[in-house]
Parts: structure tokens; C-alpha cells; sequence
């Protein structure tokens, strides 16, 4: 796993959430996984030129490939949320938006190899399915399209609607990643039926919070429990679905037991820790921050006791054995 390459393509954020501004979107919190997890992560955007946030992933080991901006009405955007929580939901408001990811910056864009990983995952619909189908041709491609479920209505309040395009954009990923706030703007039946379609195409793994996560392919239905959260843990919960999202791909496709190695109960469990560590501000901070490092994570795992054996004694012995997550090199 030590220096594979994962080229994260989307839009980075300005969240606003109690009186502060911090980075945002799929792709900074993902990549700070992929580095803490001993990946060589690339993420690939746009941004005004030299914005601090280019200055600031490269400090915490993310290089930042930032294409041209070609609306001159663009140059000093960037897509900004406001975010309001109540518990375990959110309301969230655009403030502004950068332009769109599409066929005509790929020339923009840096060599990508054939064995290195692309994860699309739009924050607002701005990657074009052309992007995809362009790079489906040659690289494997998965999908994370929350932005592609939302829409902004009066006052910028984003709401969740049915992704019109899904049948042509997942035609082109190998994986696809969806929560269960992406589907909200449905009955639950339906939502069920809008996945099963999906994984009809491709396989499907939706994340559900505190209910753990489902994974989908054809028939095949799959559940994970969630790693447990006692309420007063509950701190960060913003970026956790990027988090769980991240550390499933590098478990998954960790070279070191191969592709596919390890199936599919171990980094979903993995992929769950890691997302609770995370909420429960084992990170130390807040926002892209407070995706916890190696020695966070391991140092959570030896508070848990028989909690995290109970969970999964396989996980337990990575997390805590003389093998395993200690070894890998960030």
C-alpha cells in the first residue's frame, strides 16, 4: 500500500459552522485518510491562485493540482457552505460556487498512471459525466456523488433530490459510495429500490451513521454493524462518511493482501473505527483536522479495552497487535 497513488477529483470548501470557517469537502478529508494511511493522495480542483488552503494541504503531505479557472466571473470563487447542525442532522446553505469540472480541462489535468486510483466526489454537481467516461477508459473509477444529490432552493438551502444522470454516471465506477442523507429526499422503500437499481450496475455501499453500513452488488446485500458511540463521544460528525469512504479504499485495495484480499467485513469495520474515531474528536481538532493520525487512531484503539475485541477481534489485533496499522509508513 506504501505509495500507491489515489487522485481525489472535486471541489474544496470554506464550511462555516458556529461562528468558524474551516476547509471542507469530500476530498480534503479523504486525502488526509489516504496520507495517514500511507497512500500518496493528488487531489485535483479548482481554486483562486495560491489560496491558502493549496499552502495547507501541502503542509499536511497532499499535493493539490488546481486547473484553470476559465470564467473570469470565477477567479476569486470558491464553494462556500454554511452548515447548521441539530444532533445528528444538518441544514446547510451555498454561499458561493466555483465552476464546474468538464471535458475541457482535461487537457488540464497531470498524468494519471493506469494503476493509480481516481475517487470523484462532488460536493455540488460540479464534476461533468463526461470527466468520467473520459477517464473510465483507461483507470478504475470510484464514485462518492453526494454533490450530485443536491440542490439549492430559497436562501441557498441545500435539499436533497434524485440524481437525474445516475444511470449514465455510474456506468463509469468501479464502486460507488452513497449515505443515507444523500437519499433522504425519499421514503425509505424507495430509496431501497433506487439502490438496488444502482447496484445492479454497479456494487453500492451506503453508509448509515450509527446503523453501520450496507454493502450491494446485484442481490447480493451485505450488512456492517457500526463501531459504538455512547452520545457524550459524538463531536465531529462533519466529513465522517468521507472518512468511512477513504479508509474502506485503502483497506480494500491494500496491496498488501492484494485487491479484494481482505473482502469486504474487514474495511468495512476498519473504515467504521476510523469514522468513529474521527466523531469522537480523537483528531484533537475540528474540522479537516480532526481526521485523526496514525498515532491518534492507535491510541484510540487501546483505550476501547475488550469493546473494540468484542467489536471485531481481527480488527482488534491490526489496530493493537505487533503486525499491522503500525507498520505502514505515512
Amino acid at each position: 500500500m506504501d505509495n500507491r497513488r489515489v487522485y481525489l477529483i472535486g471541489h474544496l470548501s470554506e464550511d462555516l459552522s458556529n461562528h468558524e470557517t474551516r476547509m471542507g469537502g469530500a476530498v480534503a478529508y479523504m486525502a488526509r485518510v489516504f496520507k495517514n494511511l500511507g497512500w500518496t493522495p493528488r487531489i485535483i480542483t479548482k481554486l483562486p491562485e495560491n489560496h491558502r488552503y493549496i499552502q495547507k494541504l501541502q503542509d499536511l503531505g497532499v499535493e493539490v493540482h488546481n486547473l484553470p479557472i476559465r470564467n473570469k466571473d470565477n477567479m476569486q470563487s470558491m464553494t462556500r457552505f454554511e452548515i447548521d447542525y441539530r444532533g445528528e442532522t444538518r441544514d446547510i446553505f451555498l454561499r458561493d460556487y466555483q465552476e464546474e469540472i468538464t471535458a475541457e480541462d482535461l487537457n488540464s489535468f497531470p498524468d494519471i498512471g493506469g494503476e493509480d486510483l481516481i475517487v470523484a466526489a462532488p460536493v455540488f454537481n460540479e464534476i461533468d459525466n463526461s470527466v468520467l467516461a473520459a477517464l473510465s477508459e483507461n483507470h478504475s473509477i470510484i464514485l462518492c456523488p453526494q454533490g450530485n444529490f443536491r440542490i439549492a432552493g430559497d436562501g441557498g438551502k441545500i435539499t436533497n433530490v434524485k440524481w437525474r444522470q445516475w444511470r449514465e454516471g455510474i456506468k463509469y465506477a468501479e464502486l460507488v459510495f452513497l449515505s443515507s442523507e444523500d437519499l433522504s429526499f425519499d421514503f425509505p422503500e424507495w430509496s431501497e429500490i433506487l439502490i438496488k437499481n444502482m447496484a445492479m450496475q454497479s456494487p453500492v455501499i451506503l453508509t448509515e451513521g450509527s446503523f453501520g453500513s450496507t454493502v450491494y452488488f446485484g442481490e447480493y446485500k451485505h450488512k456492517i454493524e457500526a463501531y459504538p458511540l455512547n452520545i457524550t463521544e459524538i463531536k465531529y460528525l462533519t466529513g465522517a462518511g468521507d472518512v468511512f469512504s477513504a479508509a474502506y479504499l485503502a483497506m480494500l485495495f491494500n496491496d498488501e493482501s492484494g485487491s479484494f484480499g481482505r473482502g469486504l467485513e474487514f474495511p468495512g469495520k476498519f473504515a467504521s473505527f476510523y469514522a468513529s474515531a474521527k466523531i469522537a474528536g480523537a483528531g484533537r481538532a475540528a474540522g479537516v483536522d480532526s481526521v485523526p493520525e496514525k498515532r491518534d487512531l492507535l491510541f484510540f484503539a487501546f483505550r476501547q479495552g475488550n469493546k473494540l475485541e468484542n467489536y471485531s477481534p481481527q480488527l482488534a489485533q491490526y489496530l493493537t497487535g505487533e503486525s499491522g496499522l503500525r507498520h505502514i509508513e505515512r
